[in-house]
């Protein structure tokens, strides 16, 4: 019988294992930590996002604020991770972002830009930045592109931080760490039975944070949580030197991206290590997995950075990464204890910001275990896994954002055949029949907001 077990090997599983290791000492702990491929953590840029992935558009609720505060909020305490842990600081890639936006930009990308500066300049985030980092930029990018500078939002090699994490976990006496994937968990009594490669264990407490798998894990227990699909990241780790064009053209250190552009996140380059750099990425939603990239979405990814960056890649090398971020039903995230089940803390839906929330959620579960509300507990007061689907805004909302959506992503991969009036209409009609299906398919009030990325995936 274990105290506490965490299931999930993701950023915020690794990281909330070692703060439960370190606080309770005297506890009997395991942790299903397997080697799987698609884990969002792993496969990621790994950006510590606050402001790049702002998008435009006042919703009905203060979505957009909070995730600002969470992430400020998170930031602060990942400064604080690396004071403390030193052995961490050299995971840490890049330290701050450069946002640009190109001058024949979809005007989705122009909103959330301004979007982007707007938040940056309240929150004087370019305040006392190194202009230094932007000379090498000068040439290219930013001759024909506006840019803005977020100071402190840099990025992680997740492939070296989990390396050491793993480390030291393994060297933790009060842990016992399992190399398996959870088959199903039983509710028995007081406790739980969680099956796996025809063998058991049983614990008093669970975190469950194994992304878009987590629902199906819990098998009956998880009847009542909204379903979660799998964002399907696709990108590219490009392997280069420091001869190659691309190190003589991006600055030491920093993130360079672009805001949001539709059915893609929108480019971002993030420097993995001294010789590897993410190229990223791509966005296609599913309900099951998909571990294999889309031509498309490679050559989308490849063109852009040639156009855009540098065209003098040919002697570089790069590999194909996939990533399955988790997002649930109305987007938002899953995180807190089962109704049904109190001694379950589950945490999904965390979309593309569950590595910078991390330290935070971590900190939130460490209270729950010891029988305390946080302070921490109030960012996440209605995003409980148990609850009813909250409306993207209103329907009118919705179908206006899915088609601004769909629009610049099909002008960003030049796949508009017909006159953009045409294409709105048809957009339009589209949005409000699917919408109309999964209202009443899920028993919802007529005026509910399906989000646009989910719309139609169901």
């Amino acid at each position: 019988m274990y105290d506490v077990c965490i299931i999930g090997s993701g950023m915020i599983g690794s990281l909330t294992c070692l703060e439960i290791c370190k606080n309770f000492p005297k506890k009997n702990i395991v942790f299903f930590n397997p080697e799987l491929d698609g884990s969002a953590s792993k496969a990621a840029g790994a950006m510590l996002n606050v402001f790049g992935e702002i998008d435009y558009g006042e919703q009905f609720d203060d979505y957009q604020n909070r995730k600002i505060d969470i992430g400020i909020n998170a930031q602060n305490r990942w400064k604080k991770f690396f004071k403390e842990n030193k052995n961490y600081k050299k995971a840490k890639t890049a330290d701050d972002t450069i946002i640009y936006c190109k001058k024949n930009s979809t005007n989705l990308e122009n909103k959330c830009f301004k979007e982007i500066k707007k938040y940056v300049i309240k929150h004087e985030k370019n305040k006392n930045f190194n202009l230094n980092k932007l000379k090498k930029l000068k040439k290219n990018i930013l001759v024909k592109s506006d840019y803005a500078l977020i100071k402190d939002e840099g990025a992680i090699d997740t492939n070296l931080f989990f390396k050491i994490i793993s480390n030291e976990l393994a060297n933790k006496k009060n842990l016992k760490i399992i190399n398996h994937k959870v088959e199903k968990i039983f509710s028995k009594n007081d406790y739980l039975k969680i099956n796996f490669l025809n063998k058991s264990i049983t614990t008093k407490k669970l975190v469950l944070s194994a992304g878009a798998f987590s629902k199906d894990i819990l098998g009956n227990i998880g009847n009542k949580i909204q379903n979660t699909f799998f964002g399907i990241g696709s990108a590219l780790e490009i392997k280069s030197n420091k001869k190659s064009k691309l190190y003589n053209v991006i600055p030491s250190r920093t993130v360079i991206r672009t805001p949001n552009r539709g059915s893609t996140c929108g480019i971002h380059i993030v420097p993995r290590n001294d010789n590897i750099m993410y190229l990223g990425a791509g966005s296609n939603i599913s309900k099951i997995p998909n571990y294999q990239s889309r031509i498309g979405t490679v050559d989308y990814l490849l063109s852009s950075l040639k156009n855009e960056i540098s065209n003098e890649l040919d002697k570089d090398l790069m590999k194909n990464v996939i990533g399955f971020r988790p997002m649930s039903f109305d987007g938002k995230p899953l995180i807190g204890s089962l109704k049904n089940n109190p001694n379950i803390f589950y945490i999904s839906g965390t979309k593309r910001d569950g590595l910078t929330y991390a330290p935070i959620i971590s900190e939130v579960v460490i209270g729950w275990l010891e029988g305390n509300r946080t302070k921490l507990d109030n960012f996440f007061y209605d995003w409980h896994p148990d609850r009813e689907p909250i409306s993207y805004g209103n329907l009118e909302f919705s179908i206006e954002a899915y088609v601004q959506n769909k629009i610049a992503g099909l002008i960003e991969h030049d796949l508009v055949k017909i006159k953009l009036s045409r294409l709105r209409n048809q957009l339009y009609d589209e949005a409000y029949k699917m919408n109309k299906k999964i209202v009443k398919r899920f028993n919802l009030k007529d005026n509910f907001g399906i989000h646009p990325e989910i719309l139609n995936v169901i």
